[in-house]
């Protein structure tokens, strides 16, 4: 299983804690620690072209070069999308 931000679904790679029933991002309970979810381990994210997404290295612990995986709901109405579109 691996950690994700809450808010934005971002893959969390940094220290956690555990805090009144939540998980928190770093070792201590600080103004700048959010909340995490656990979820399936991470797929490598994909562009809107299709290409692969790099990590950028200005925010270490969080890793842009991989994705929570689509659940099946996802996938259907992308691809229920894309018909339509044709």
């Amino acid at each position: 299983m691996a950690w994700y931000i809450k808010s934005t679904n971002e893959l969390w790679t940094g220290p956690t804690h555990y805090f009144q029933g939540w998980t928190w991002s770093g070792a201590t309970k600080t103004s700048n620690s959010v909340k995490l979810i656990e979820g399936d381990e991470p797929v490598k994210a994909r562009t809107k072209k299709g290409t692969y997404k790099s990590d950028d290295p200005s925010t270490p612990h969080i890793d842009e070069s991989k994705a929570r995986p689509k659940t099946a709901a996802q996938k259907r109405k992308a691809r229920k999308s894309t018909i339509i579109e044709q």
